[in-house]
């Protein structure tokens, strides 16, 4: 769903109170002097189907005011080009842009629990930035392997960081664009500035990744995914496409042996063993019809230090050798 307010538009307190919402659902409130016009020039708000939000504007603020509103677990990336931005969020003021600032910054605002963010405005102050948001969730959604939530959990150590930094030539060239068709309206634009804004927030989590540095205590945090919205059966299956014990998954999930078999029993009503047998034969059989592995790569794979055993349990499984299988999937001369 997208809102949008075009070049020589003054926006009310209605207007920018419906953008909002509509785009974060969430409580909204503003705080004004007066009944007067907030801002005056391009200002849009678009919740890209991919489920990034996207909000920039080329305005100028026409009254002092503050304006509050429940953000999410989110990472939310700022490209300002003209004005100083002041906002307070949780109990903390912060300042992005502004004369001390480089010609074009790029920020990041890292948030890992709900918390209120108030934005200030300052009547006469030309404002210029681009803003590409995504709520936690959809990160966590994205992540692959142990690696990813590694990174995922790396950055929202914190329960709320801010990040600067110099914005490379392309990212500038990235928003300018964005700026640039948000003028515009129709289906082939709104793809155009969702392929864009990927590119943003593909460039600027890289960079982020990079500068976040935090202090992990390797006994508790080491190997650790984020659990909060994975089943056992998902954490296993991140933590199994490397070798790995019983005693390590357990470790790596902050759970004793004893509590991982009691707790994955009664929750599948298998033992955490036969379900990982089960787990690696079946990446073995992918590896070995589609990515094209050889039987002791995939009995490697599997956990089988010996082929003979792997393929024994395999026609066990399958009903099929490993053999017979790759034959199947290979195109004839």
């Amino acid at each position: 769903m997208a809102s949008k307010i075009t070049h020589e538009t003054i926006v009310n307190q209605q207007q920018l109170r419906e953008m909002i919402t509509s785009v974060h659902h969430s409580e909204y409130h503003l705080n004004l002097a007066n009944e007067q016009p907030i801002m005056s020039g391009l200002f849009s708000f678009s919740d890209l189907a991919s489920g990034i939000s996207v909000h920039c504007n080329d305005v100028i603020e026409m009254q002092n005011m503050s304006s509050s509103i429940e953000l999410p677990p989110c990472l939310s990336f700022n490209i300002v080009f003209k004005g100083k931005i002041h906002f307070n969020l949780g109990k903390q003021a912060y300042f992005i842009g502004g004369k001390d600032a480089p010609e074009v910054e790029c920020s990041a605002i890292i948030l890992n629990k709900p918390d209120i963010m108030t934005r200030h405005m300052k009547q006469d102050e030309h404002v210029k930035k681009v803003n590409v948001f995504i709520k936690q969730e959809w990160l966590k959604k994205r992540c692959k392997n142990t690696q990813d939530f590694e990174i995922l959990n790396k950055i929202f150590m914190k329960d709320l960081a801010v990040y600067k930094w110099q914005a490379s030539d392309n990212i500038i060239k990235l928003s300018k664009l964005i700026l640039q068709e948000k003028v515009k309206t129709g289906f082939a634009t709104e793809l155009l500035i969702e392929q864009v804004a990927l590119q943003i927030l593909a460039e600027c989590f890289d960079i982020l990744s990079n500068q976040v540095t935090v202090k992990q205590d390797e006994k508790n945090t080491n190997n650790k995914v984020i659990k909060s919205d994975l089943t056992l059966k998902k954490q296993i299956d991140l933590l199994i496409t490397n070798p790995i014990s019983l005693e390590g998954i357990a470790k790596s999930m902050g759970l004793s042996i004893s509590t991982l078999q009691r707790r994955f029993k009664k929750d599948y009503g298998t033992t955490v063993v036969d379900y990982i047998l089960k787990k690696r034969l079946e990446n073995a059989r992918v590896a070995i019809a589609i990515n094209g592995l050889s039987i002791g790569e995939a009995a490697y794979l599997a956990g089988y230090n010996h082929s003979s055993n792997f393929i024994t349990a395999f026609k066990k499984r399958f009903n099929i050798t490993p053999a017979s299988l790759l034959k199947s999937h290979i195109l004839s001369e």
